[in-house]
């Protein structure tokens, strides 16, 4: 897990060998189809979501993103925007999301290891070169597109789809600068600091639309990761659920 300061960011380093316990990943990105629903039913809950007790928004405000909207106070998906993957979601409303399906948010750790598999590989697909066959979003790749649409040649090992591209995705974790360095050498859950309201979360699977290229490699790289405050409603950030058992 991780990367070489001389390849990547500080922050994708040090590398280090976690073990973790058997999980389970969506095969893809949360779509605008399955969030709908989940819209809808918190429809008399005025569309916010529960975190330790209290309420935080969801998700979509600030304007029209991405392929839902409401219909005289119903949510509705986009003409043929089904199959992609809901973006502009708090944390918050991911956290909420996965758990309403029984299922949780994937730590960094298990995220990373859907996407390198056992050798470790620079991408999910292995180390050939990016390009528009293997991941959606980058800039030359016009956006992001209906998940696993580049399946199975974007696959991971373990045929999960768009962990490279497509939307960035929220996982479970805190961020701390320097928490590689410190983490668990068994199921790390992510730093312990700051507060559940303010403090940053991991984001994983970069890039999204228009900010990076197929040339800057870097971004598509299997430990790539980023931050952001758990408010945030960005047209680039998307998610998955995990579970650790399946019933």
């Amino acid at each position: 897990m991780g990367c070489e300061e001389n390849s990547c960011d500080t922050n994708q380093g040090p590398v280090h060998y976690p073990y973790i316990n058997e999980y389970y990943i969506d095969q893809t990105e949360v779509t605008n189809a399955d969030y709908v629903v989940f819209l809808n039913f918190l429809k008399e809950q005025n569309e916010s979501c529960s975190f330790n007790g209290q309420q935080w928004p969801c998700g979509l405000g600030g304007g029209y993103e991405g392929g839902v909207h409401q219909v005289w106070g119903v949510w509705e998906v986009m003409g043929g925007q089904a199959a992609y993957p809901i973006r502009k979601i708090t944390w918050y409303g991911a956290y909420a999301f996965c758990q309403w399906q029984g299922k949780r948010l994937p730590t960094e750790a298990e995220w990373e290891k859907a996407a390198r598999s056992t050798d470790g590989r620079l991408y999910p697909w292995g180390d050939s070169a990016v390009s528009c066959d293997l991941v959606a979003g980058a800039f030359e790749c016009m956006g992001t597109k209906v998940v696993g649409s580049k399946s199975p040649q974007g696959d991971s090992p373990y045929g999960v789809s768009d962990l490279s591209g497509n939307a960035l995705e929220w996982v479970a974790d805190k961020y701390a600068y320097g928490y590689y360095g410190v983490s668990p050498t068994q199921n790390p859950q992510g730093s312990s600091q700051g507060s559940d309201s303010y403090t940053d979360r991991v984001l994983r699977g970069g890039p999204c639309t228009g900010w990076a290229n197929i040339d800057d490699s870097y971004y598509f790289y299997s430990s790539y990761r980023d931050h952001k405050e758990p408010a945030l409603q960005s047209p680039l950030v998307g998610f998955r659920c995990a579970a650790s058992q399946w019933e």
